[in-house]
């Protein structure tokens, strides 16, 4: 299910993990893993997609300017597999208006968004970065919906309680909220999220 609050993980099934199938966290000792490409949904789907919510209301004067941006940040990793191995994964950010407890991506309150894919090696060893620079904000933007994806892009496997992917994996999801009145403070940073995993916000 859709996430509700600031700061919490959400929607198809995913969990926190240490090192496994040989891939180790970019950052820490846990990561995300996408597990199947549903929760509550019709398994039929063919892509498994974790959000989390950002607060955005201590920016809200300066969101109504129309110069308030984004830079988004995550990092991918996956088994290497076989040809039935899925290898696409995504970013996305979404700007939201209204209230956070009714947080529904398709619904009216989706100002904008922007995304980005990536289609990732077979190098367990390498973390691959997704990268979001200067997304500008709706002047209505109340909160911020991170989405993380991992796709089915190769083989769907639509079977009921079974792991659809092989070992796909995200870590160091950051976001920076660019503002004309604020200077760069790198040691200002608020850590969301499981463990180590995280979200991390900085104020720039």
């Amino acid at each position: 299910s859709f996430p509700t609050t600031f700061g919490d993980w959400g929607g198809d099934e995913s969990a926190i993990v240490s090192a496994e199938n040989t891939i180790t966290p970019k950052n820490g000792n846990s990561m995300l893993k996408f597990i199947s490409t549903y929760d509550s949904q019709d398994p039929a789907y063919s892509s498994s997609a974790v959000w989390q919510l950002v607060d955005l209301s201590s920016y809200s004067s300066e969101i109504m300017t129309g110069n308030v941006s984004v830079n988004a940040s995550a990092f991918f990793n996956r088994v290497s597999g076989n040809n039935l191995t899925d290898t696409r994964f995504s970013l996305a950010l979404y700007a939201m208006e209204g209230a956070s407890s009714v947080f529904d991506p398709t619904g009216a309150f989706n100002l904008d968004a922007f995304a980005r894919s990536l289609i990732s090696d077979s190098l367990v060893t390498t973390w691959e970065q997704i990268l979001i620079s200067d997304w500008l904000l709706p002047v209505s933007t109340d909160y911020l919906a991170i989405r993380v994806l991992a796709n089915e892009n190769k083989y769907n496997d639509v079977t009921v309680g079974v792991a659809e992917f092989d070992g796909h994996y995200v870590d160091s999801v950051s976001v920076t909220i660019n503002t004309p009145s604020t200077v760069p403070e790198p040691t200002s940073m608020l850590l969301f999220g499981f463990g180590l995993l995280g979200l991390t916000i900085v104020n720039r």
